[in-house]
C-alpha cells in the first residue's frame, strides 16, 4: 500500500513514499514484532543526487519518523559520489542517538534487492537484516 508524496504537518513538509507495513512474514513482520522496531508506516525518501549525502538528507528523513508512523524508512540515492562506511556512520549515528532506523540503498543495492526479490525470499531477508544489523 505505497503513497507517494505524503504531506504532513499541515502541507508544510511532505514524504516521498510512505507504505503501511502489512507483513505477516519476513524482514518487515521481524522489524515490527522480533525487532520492536516501531514500523507500521515504512518511510523511503528518495535522494537523486550526483553529489555525495550529507547529514541534512539523514535528519530530514529521521524528522519524518513519529510514534505513529513509525522509527524506520528507507533513504534511496545515486551512491556514485558517497563513501559507504559514511553513509552507515550516519544511519548508526541516528540509531544510537534513538532518532530511528534509517537503512540507506543505493542504486546496486536497490537492484540486488528487485533480484533477491525475484528469487528465494530469504534472500532479501537476510540482506535487509544484515543492513539492520549495521545500525546497532
Amino acid at each position: 500500500m505505497p503513497k507517494r508524496e505524503l504531506t504532513i504537518h499541515g502541507g508544510r513538509k511532505r514524504i516521498d513514499i510512505v507504505y503501511i507495513n502489512l507483513a505477516q512474514h519476513g524482514f518487515f513482520q521481524w522489524l515490527h514484532t522480533a525487532g520492536a522496531v516501531p514500523a507500521g508506516q515504512v518511510v523511503v525518501e528518495c535522494k537523486n543526487y550526483s553529489k555525495a549525502l550529507k547529514n541534512e538528507e539523514f535528519d530530514q528523513l529521521t524528522g519524518r519518523f513519529s510514534p505513529f508512523r513509525g522509527q524506520f524508512g528507507f533513504l534511496c540515492y545515486r551512491g556514485g559520489a558517497d563513501d559507504r562506511a559514511a553513509v552507515v556512520a550516519r544511519c548508526r549515528d541516528a540509531a544510537l542517538d534513538h532518532r530511528g532506523f534509517v537503512i540507506a540503498l543505493d542504486d546496486s543495492d536497490l537492484s540486488a534487492l528487485v533480484n533477491a526479490r525475484k528469487g528465494d525470499e530469504s534472500e532479501m531477508f537476510e540482506f535487509l537484516l544484515s543492513r539492520f544489523r549495521e545500525l546497532i
